[in-house]
């Protein structure tokens, strides 16, 4: 899989300058990825489009950017374990999560990915309620609000966060 990933990169190979995450950057870019593949695959498969939102967030998030592949690396990594359990691959990505309810700049954040990689496969999917309902629980597991976020009440993830 991680060749799809590589295929989407129109960027410059950067290197991250220590190649050793600090331990709370870690759990944010692990929390980041994790979210983007738990919504990425709430329809059970993995679109072109969202790989292509989650690569250009990347790459154009000085943070993200600045580690090299690391970031798109856990993703491949991320998408791997729900293509060989998704059961099992929930339980691990929501526990990837945790970590952001000490860390309420960095849960806003990764709320920020899952939106946008949900905004993404919305013109694919016109049924919206499966990425509702994980955007909901990827909240819940950081101990924020969606509603915060997004107006949850029938309307998509792309149009309600624009009135938001």
């Amino acid at each position: 899989m991680f060749g799809r990933i590589i295929n989407k990169l129109k960027r410059k190979a950067t290197t991250a300058t220590d190649g050793v995450l600090a331990s709370t950057e870690q759990e944010k870019v692990e929390a980041m990825m994790a979210a983007s593949v738990l919504v990425a695959y709430d329809d059970g498969e993995l679109a072109d489009i969202e790989i292509d939102k989650v690569v250009a967030v990347v790459n154009s998030t000085e943070e993200l950017e600045q580690m090299g592949e690391e970031p798109l690396v856990i993703f491949d990594q991320y998408c791997d374990l729900v293509e060989a359990s998704p059961r099992r691959a929930k339980l691990d990505l929501m526990a990837k999560l945790e970590p952001m309810k000490d860390d309420p700049t960095s849960a806003r954040h990764v709320m920020f990915l899952a939106i946008d990689v949900a905004e993404a496969s919305e013109e694919e999917d016109s049924d919206n309620v499966a990425e509702i309902n994980i955007l909901k629980e990827i909240a819940r597991a950081m101990d924020i609000k969606l509603s915060d976020y997004i107006n949850t009440r029938g309307t998509s993830p792309g149009r309600a966060s624009s009135r938001a």
